[in-house]
């Protein structure tokens, strides 16, 4: 999960602009939180 979350922050530095990525993150943050707390 906190690997998941790393690499998805990672590629949010690398596409700062990109609002559909950002939104991608967030959603696949959400989805590993979810999972471990299941």
């Amino acid at each position: 999960m906190i690997k998941g979350i790393g690499l998805n922050m990672i590629s949010l530095v690398g596409n700062r602009n990109s609002v559909t990525n950002i939104c991608n993150i967030y959603t696949e943050a959400m989805v590993s939180i979810s999972n471990f707390v299941i």
